[in-house]
C-alpha cells in the first residue's frame, strides 16, 4: 500500500525523469516542470490510482470472493488494513461517484456462455444490410415493412435519447400489435439524470422486451427497429460485452425467455433521423422521456471506463486547485492560471528545451546567470540592458527583424481566428502554444512561429 514513504521515495525519481525530459535548469521547481509536462504529482497519482484499485475491486459480482472479501471488512468496520486505506482514497476522489451505480464487470453466465459465436435472435425476413448508406437503408425498410403487412408481425420502434451526451436520458418504444392494421401505442421511461445515448439506446430495447413479455402470446413473430448498431451487435451475439453488462445481459436473458415461448423475434438496423414514422416518433417520445429524466433524483449508471476516467479528472481538478492555491513561484503564479498543461514537440528538441526553460522563467539569460552568481553581469551584450525573458522577447534591438517576423506570424493566426486587436496576446504561454482557450491547431501555429523566432536569433544555440 502506498503512503508517504513510497511518495517521498517515487517524487525525486519523477523529478529527475522530468528534467531530462523538459531540458529545464536544475533550479526549476517541480511544480513548473510538472506544469510543462502535465505529469500528476506523485502524491495525486497514487491515490488516483489507489481510489480507481479500489473502484475494480468493488464492482466485482456478487459471489465473487474478491467482491465478498471486501464487503465483510467494510461491514466489519476495521481500521488501518488495506482495503479501507483503499476505501479512503476512494472517498477522496469520488465526487457523485457511488459504486453502487457503477456497471459490473463481466460475468460467466453457463447459459449464455459469453465466448459463443452466434445469435440468440430468430429471422424471418431477408436481413438488413448494416453497410449500406441511410438512404438505401431506408429504402430497404420500406420494403421490408411492405411485405410483412400481409403477416400478423408485431413492429416494435425503439430509440433512447441523451440531452448533450453526457446528459439527461430516456428512451421509448414504439409497438404496432399488427403491422399494417393496428395504429401504434407507446411506453417511455426516463433513464437517468445523466447518462448517454448508448444506455439509452440499450434501454430502450429492454424496455421493448419487457412491454413484449407481459402479454401472454406465443408463436408469433416480432420485429425490432432500432437505429443505433452497437446496441444490436451487442444484444444479438452472446460475447461478453464492456459497458452495461448486467442491462445487455437483462436483454439477453428476456432474448431468451420469448424464445423458449416461441417467439420468434428479429432485431434490424433502422436508420435515424431519415423520416420513417416508427422511428420519428420513438425519437420524440425518448426525448420527452429524458425532459422528465432531467429533474429527477434518477442516478446515473456508470460504466466502469467512465468511472475510471471521472476519477482521473478529480484527481486533475485537485492538482489544479493545489496549483492556484499553493504555487510559490510567483513567474509560475502568473502564467499558470491560463497555461494548458502540456508541452508538445514539434521541432528540435534544442530549440523545445529553449521554450520550456522561457516558460519556467530559469533560463541562460544574463539575468538569470546573475540571480544565480552575482559575480555575473546582468545585462544583454548587445544593448546593455538587463536580459530577462521579457527583454529577450520583446525589446532586444539585435533581434528586432527577427521579432518583426514573428509578430506578423502571429498577427496572420489573430486574423484567422477573427480576433479583435486588444485581445491579440504576446505573453509567453501564448507564444509557446500553450493556451488552455485556444485550439489545438492555433496552439501549433503560435509554437512554430515563436520557436522559428528563437532559430532565428540564434541565442540559445549551442546550449543543452
Amino acid at each position: 500500500m502506498a503512503g508517504k514513504k513510497q511518495e517521498d521515495a517515487y517524487a525525486p525519481i519523477q523529478r529527475r525523469a522530468l528534467l531530462a525530459a523538459t531540458g529545464c535548469k536544475q533550479r526549476t521547481s517541480t511544480e513548473a516542470l510538472e506544469a510543462l509536462t502535465g505529469t500528476i504529482p506523485v502524491d495525486i497519482h497514487l491515490t488516483c490510482r489507489q481510489a480507481q484499485a479500489y473502484l475494480r475491486l468493488s464492482t466485482k459480482h456478487t459471489g465473487n470472493p474478491i467482491y465478498d472479501t471486501i464487503t465483510h471488512e467494510l461491514t466489519e468496520e476495521r481500521r488501518g488494513t488495506p482495503v479501507h486505506l483503499l476505501a479512503t482514497r476512494f472517498k477522496e476522489l469520488k465526487g457523485e461517484l457511488e459504486t453502487e451505480t457503477v456497471d459490473k464487470e463481466c460475468y460467466f453466465d453457463a447459459r449464455l456462455p459469453p465466448f459463443s459465436i452466434g445469435r440468440i435472435t430468430g429471422s424471418f425476413t431477408p436481413k438488413m444490410n448494416n453497410q449500406c448508406s441511410k438512404e438505401q437503408a431506408k429504402e430497404e425498410i420500406a420494403q421490408l415493412l411492405q411485405s410483412i403487412k400481409q403477416t400478423k408481425t408485431t413492429v416494435v420502434f425503439t430509440d433512447g435519447s441523451s440531452l448533450g451526451n453526457p446528459g439527461p436520458t430516456g428512451c421509448s418504444a414504439v409497438i404496432y400489435e399488427h403491422w399494417g392494421r393496428t395504429e401504434p401505442y407507446t411506453v417511455k421511461k426516463p433513464v437517468a439524470a445523466k447518462s448517454n445515448n448508448y444506455e439509452g439506446e440499450l434501454q430502450g430495447l429492454h424496455l421493448a422486451l419487457s412491454t413484449l413479455s407481459k402479454r401472454e402470446r406465443s408463436e408469433e413473430r416480432v420485429l425490432i427497429l432500432c437505429d443505433c448498431k452497437a446496441a444490436i451487435e451487442n444484444v444479438i451475439t452472446t460475447h461478453q460485452v464492456d459497458a452495461y453488462n448486467d442491462l445487455v445481459n437483462n436483454i439477453r436473458q428476456k432474448l431468451h425467455e420469448m424464445k423458449q415461448k416461441r417467439v420468434n423475434i428479429q432485431i434490424e438496423w433502422c436508420p435515424g433521423h431519415m423520416g420513417v414514422a416508427g422511428n420519428e416518433l420513438a425519437d420524440e417520445q425518448a426525448k420527452l422521456a429524458a425532459e422528465e429524466a432531467r429533474n429527477s433524483n434518477m442516478n446515473t449508471v456508470w460504466t466502469r471506463q467512465q468511472a475510471l476516467k471521472h476519477i482521473e479528472k478529480q484527481a486533475e481538478e485537485r492538482w489544479k486547485r493545489r496549483s492556484e492555491l499553493h504555487t510559490t513561484s510567483k513567474h509560475m503564479q502568473k502564467i499558470n492560471v491560463q497555461m494548458k498543461k502540456k508541452c508538445k514537440v514539434l521541432g528540435l528538441r534544442s530549440t523545445q528545451i529553449a521554450i520550456n526553460q522561457l516558460v519556467s522563467g530559469h533560463t541562460s539569460l544574463n539575468a538569470y546567470r546573475n540571480w544565480i552568481d552575482d559575480t555575473e553581469s546582468p545585462n544583454c551584450e548587445a544593448c546593455g540592458e538587463r536580459e530577462s525573458t521579457e527583454h529577450f522577447l520583446y525589446y532586444c534591438p539585435r533581434y528586432e527583424s527577427s521579432r518583426r517576423r514573428m509578430y506578423n506570424e502571429v498577427d496572420n493566426i489573430y486574423q484567422e481566428l477573427s480576433t479583435r486587436e486588444k485581445e491579440r496576446r504576446l505573453d509567453i504561454v501564448t507564444l509557446a502554444g500553450m493556451r488552455e482557450d485556444l485550439g489545438e491547431e492555433t496552439n501549433k501555429k503560435m509554437y512554430k512561429a515563436f520557436s522559428k523566432y528563437i532559430e532565428d536569433t540564434g541565442r540559445f544555440a549551442g546550449e543543452d
